[in-house]
């Protein structure tokens, strides 16, 4: 008696446990899940800490931020226009200053008590994204549990949790973007029409209802309806051109309408949810316009203008209705007048109103031509790109999920088709998830609105499976075991590829993304010079301005169509993607931003083939005005970085450009046993290329002129690339002279001098008007072993550079060519020459350029039409020395006159104080110009400094020079001139040993030197003293510049027989040395 009592109440208790387990279920899973959306997102917050300041990931989350910071400091009000971009006309920031920022702003508000420091409102963007995740599951909860009961509700949060997609990445802590805000109230927005169909079919409101006055009847599909219509409202406020889904209701309503009228239901029912929501949100958007163009960017007449569009034509679709069943017409001759009305007014609009009918398919196929290519410009910009493989795309990220997606649609459809009266939520949630794909292989941003359809049509399943094995009127079931097996298939189809079972390798899980995710980048590296502007430039207002007012920064500034900045404004010009950053870390005005403003005319100048069209660009383009100019160029390795593999974005100028493609700079070149139809990934394609071969014009843009040489001229050397080399053959070699190499590579097509790294094939002269004036801590091309770049690699930066030089030192045959020019047993010296001829001389992550007036020289006294070799060395505090070079032409009375951009003197006696710059890199020396005469057997020089006052002074005063004048050789009783001797120099030196045939003894180092002739790369260099050598057959040259590796030098000697001896024992010179153990002689 007592077992079988127990027996009782055990089973009792098994019972009511199932009973709980059967009622509640949800409860802890739904806990479970939201948690682990929470945690997986805000878990690697810390990698955003760098250094004490908080970073974020990308461009626009700085953007975000500032429009957050403005809404804190302004009572949750929005910037009206932005002056502190795009510079010198500014913006109206429609897509930013949103509702999303005014969320960030009040919660910064209230965790601050009214006043947050700006630690705290830096954490506060930094951790938004993750509640926005949160906050997701209510709505994407309820929208499963309508389509598929608790356990379908259960289903779309599971998507939300596992899916490694493109609304993780939005929602990860760092990534403060309006995307997350989108992906939010657009999926409110959806419920919202959900649950007002849903009530309206319950309802069943028509028109004598309103026109007897019986609103109570209607007041829950009213009531709805509007709340659908506020949601709707948001999701505008939030990201003005979600106007989209306007249009995507449209589409769904046509149909949905149509079919009801089919069946012999009213469409009126529907056409009261449609309606009423769609006026509410048109209504919200009449109190943001801001602007009566034409755009959807912004806010404009376009939004509530589409809403009520819309709107009506559903009132007359339901009229429609009403007179096609007056009339006692087929029922099948509603959706034939709707679709032929449709087909004449586009027709119409296309005819009357073209400009109209152009915008609106040019909105249409930007969003959803999937089948179309993106625009060059648009391909530009990665996740406006579409994916390279749909189906692969999709399946990264939804596992099968994908597949049983479709068979939820198919189920839905299925139901549409057989049953009477289907619910039109379920037709809805099959045209969103049908729009949000096509949007998504169209552009692949898009994304993070495909996370919830696709999990609702996974609920769809699940509640298809559960009505199924269980009670048709509830999703309650008795649990079995064939029941409990289903459950299991059900999750295991859907979220164990989710899971990363099978493990492949592949970053396949949320984890796993999250943590690759979970990095700033490299707006690390940036800051460095984007600290250094803030500190070392003046504000804007106070440029050559030091007693004007500065701009506020979180001002608030009238909107205006053409906004006048004050004297002293300056913009700072680069390209597109680091315009937050420069607005943001630096506080200064960028010419062009990631709102593509600016990016043409950015463009024009970053390709400008010459000083004199960069500063047309300026001035045409940016329309300039007196006072108010752009000042400052911000260059890094990627802009000038040709090989898009390793994210290079040279390609991205000429794309905007509209004179130019990629092919007029530069050529990838395939190794040759390569099949290039085989090389189908980057990765293959990045291994068997061999180099990528530059044209003149890469190295002419600005963009090359600056970053590589800054701002010197730059002299081609004896090296030459085939572009189609034959099989083992290298791509690159050397010559014994340029001469040589220019007459090999006239003999094809295919053949260039130069064109490889930095070495250009015809010479590039200086720039006069722009200066190097500071230079990131970190190169791009580091040492090894540096524990700074390793924390910097951890945290996303990327030194891709350092691979392409690793790759063309092994597969370009550069060094085999320099070994081959350098002469046997001079390995190590060929290395160091061809890293040298691939990466320049200081391969900074990032360099800034001032644009200076520059200082006026005037000369006299040089050789008559001759021309003269500027130099003076410039030493950036955390980089090499290298000399700034410049060839000047002579009159024919042997005067000239030029323009430098670098001082040499006065650097503390000007400085942001004053208006102007605190230059970091500085001249470690006196200018100096020289110049040789062959015909009149004569070597002129002088020496002279520059003030940085002469520099950045408009129409300062001329600094005059006379060179000095010192012949040889036009004695009568002159002997013969020594043997020319040559070499190429493999490492920088300002001193030549110079080996005689025979024994010599210095007697006079003065004379010595004035008759010792030498060039550096075929331009005159003055011998500043000669000296004995360590042997008696030699002595040692010292020139007024060092010369660096790569050079080409050429030595001469000549001698007077009346003259006190020189070089006693005087021989033809036998050969010279440079550096430490190179000897080469021609």
């Amino acid at each position: 008696m007592s077992n079988w009592r127990e027996q009782l109440a055990d089973e009792s208790e098994t019972k009511a446990v199932i009973d709980w387990l059967t009622e509640f279920y949800h409860y802890p899973l739904l806990v479970f899940l939201v948690g682990f959306v929470f945690w997986n997102r805000i878990r690697n917050w810390r990698n955003f800490i760098y250094e004490g300041q908080v970073y974020y990931s990308g461009n626009d989350p700085w953007y975000n931020h500032r429009s957050a910071e403005y809404a804190t400091e302004n009572f949750l009000g929005t910037m009206p226009f932005d002056p502190w971009t795009y510079f010198p006309y500014g913006t109206s920031t429609g897509q930013f200053g949103a509702l999303f920022d005014q969320i960030i702003a009040l919660l910064a508000l209230i965790l601050g008590l009214g006043s947050p420091s700006s630690s705290l409102f830096d954490h506060v963007v930094l951790l938004a994204p993750p509640l926005f995740a949160v906050a997701i599951c209510i709505p994407a909860y309820l929208i499963g549990r309508r389509l598929g009961g608790r356990f379908g509700g259960l289903v779309v949060v599971g998507f939300i949790a596992f899916a490694p997609d493109r609304f993780l990445q939005m929602t990860l802590a760092g990534h403060t973007q309006h995307h997350a805000a989108e992906a939010l109230f657009m999926t409110l927005s959806i419920l919202g029409v959900m649950v007002s169909l849903s009530v309206a079919e319950e309802e069943r409101p028509v028109y004598e209802l309103i026109a007897a006055g019986e609103i109570s009847a209607l007041r829950r599909t009213i009531g709805w309806s509007i709340l659908t219509g506020i949601a709707m409202g948001m999701y505008l406020w939030a990201w003005p051109p979600g106007a989209w889904l306007f249009g995507i209701l449209a589409v769904f309503f046509i149909f949905h309408l149509s079919f009801e009228h089919l069946r012999g239901r009213s469409p009126e029912h529907t056409a009261f949810v449609g309606v009423i929501s769609l006026t509410t949100a048109g209504v919200l958007q009449l109190s943001t316009i801001r602007t009566f163009d034409m755009g959807v960017a912004s806010r404009s007449f376009v939004q509530p203008g589409l809403a009520f569009v819309v709107a009506l034509g559903l009132v007359f679709m339901a009229w429609l209705s009403r007179e096609v069943d007056s009339r006692d017409l087929s029922r099948s001759a509603y959706p034939g007048i709707v679709g032929g009305l449709l087909v004449v007014g586009v027709v119409f609009v296309a005819l009357a109103l073209p400009s109209l009918f152009d915008f609106f398919i040019s909105q249409v196929d930007r969003v959803f031509g999937f089948i179309t290519s993106p625009g060059t410009t648009a391909g530009t910009i990665g996740e406006a790109q579409p994916p390279e493989n749909p189906q692969q795309y999709l399946y990264d990220r939804y596992g099968l999920g994908i597949v049983t997606a479709g068979v939820g649609a198919a189920v839905i459809l299925g139901r549409q088709a057989l049953k009477r009266e289907p619910e039109g939520q379920q037709l809805l949630m099959v045209f969103w998830a049908a729009f949000m794909i096509a949007a998504t292989m169209t552009q692949t941003r898009f994304g993070y609105y495909l996370t919830v359809p696709i999990g609702a049509l996974n609920a769809t399943v699940a509640g298809f499976l559960i009505q199924t094995i269980g009670t048709p009127d509830t999703d309650e079931f008795t649990i079995e075991t064939h029941q409990v097996l289903t459950l299991v298939l059900i999750v295991m189809v859907m979220f164990v590829p989710l899971l990363g079972l099978p493990y492949t390798g592949v970053d396949r899980t949320a984890t796993e993304r999250a943590d690759n995710l979970s990095q700033p980048g490299n707006v690390l590296v940036w800051d460095q010079s984007l600290q250094w502007m803030e500190e070392n430039t003046p504000e804007p207002g106070r440029y050559n301005n030091p007693d004007g007012e500065a701009m506020d920064y979180l001002g608030t500034y009238k909107r205006t169509e053409n906004y006048e900045y004050p004297q002293g404004a300056y913009g700072v010009l680069s390209w597109w993607d680091y315009g937050h950053w420069i607005t943001n870390r630096a506080e200064r005005i960028p010419n062009a931003n990631p709102f593509q403003q600016g990016v043409q005319s950015a463009a024009r100048f970053l390709l400008a083939q010459n000083e004199s069209e960069a500063l047309t660009t300026l001035e045409k383009e940016f329309d300039e005005s007196q006072g108010a100019e752009t000042r400052y160029v911000m260059i890094d390795w990627q802009m000038a970085e040709t090989e898009g593999q390793v994210g290079g974005k040279y390609f991205a100028p000429a794309e905007f450009h509209p004179d130019y493609s990629t092919d007029d700079f530069y050529q990838r070149v395939i190794n040759p046993s390569a099949n290039p139809r085989q090389l189908t990934s980057a990765q293959e394609i990045f291994q068997q290329t061999m180099l990528i071969a530059h044209d003149q014009r890469y190295y002419n843009s600005m963009l090359t002129r600056l970053y590589h040489y800054h701002g010197s001229s730059r002299a081609p050397e004896a090296i030459g690339v085939e572009r189609l080399p034959g099989a083992g053959q290298p791509a690159v070699r050397s010559f014994g002279s340029l001469q040589e190499a220019r007459q090999w590579a006239s003999q094809s097509d295919t053949r260039q001098v130069g064109g490889v790294g930095v070495l250009p094939e015809e010479r590039v002269e200086a720039l006069k008007h722009f200066r190097l004036v500071h230079m990131s801590e970190t190169s791009a091309v580091p040492s090894q072993g540096d524990e700074n770049v390793q924390e910097l690699a951890n945290s996303g930066v990327s030194f891709g550079r350092l691979s392409v030089i690793q790759r063309d030192l092994s597969n370009s045959g550069i060094t085999q060519a320099y070994r081959s020019m350098l002469g046997p047993n001079r390995t190590q010296q060929a290395i160091l020459r061809s890293q040298r001829a691939l990466q320049g001389s200081n391969p900074a992550w990032v360099k800034t350029f001032e644009r200076v007036p520059g200082a006026t020289i005037q000369g006299e006294n040089g050789p008559e039409n001759g021309t003269l070799r500027l130099s003076v060395p410039i030493k950036p505090p955390n980089g090499n020395e290298f000399q700034y070079t410049q060839r000047i032409e002579t009159d024919e009375d042997g005067t000239f006159n030029t323009t430098v951009p670098y001082s040499t003197t006065g650097y503390d006696e000007i400085g942001v104080e004053d208006g102007h710059t605190n230059v970091s890199a500085r001249a470690n020396g006196s200018y100096r110009i020289t110049g040789f005469s062959s015909e009149e057997q004569a070597l002129y020089s002088g020496q002279f400094n520059v003030s940085e006052e002469a520099v950045v002074t408009e129409d300062s005063e001329p600094i005059s020079v006379e060179l000095d004048k010192r012949d040889f050789g036009t004695d009568e009783n002159e002997s013969e001139s020594g043997q020319v001797q040559s070499a190429t120099v493999s490492e920088p030196a300002d001193q030549i040993t110079v080996e005689f045939n025979g024994e010599t003894t210095v007697a006079d180092p003065t004379a010595a030197a004035a008759r010792m002739n030498a060039t550096v790369n075929g331009e005159p260099v003055e011998v500043t003293g000669v000296s004995s050598g360590e042997v008696n057959t030699a002595v040692t040259v010292s020139l007024a510049e060092p010369v660096a590796a790569g050079d080409s030098v050429e030595l001469s000697y000549s001698t007077r027989q009346n003259d006190p001896a020189i070089i006693i024992g005087t021989r033809p010179i036998e050969s010279f040395t440079t550096g430490v153990e190179n000897n080469v002689g021609s």
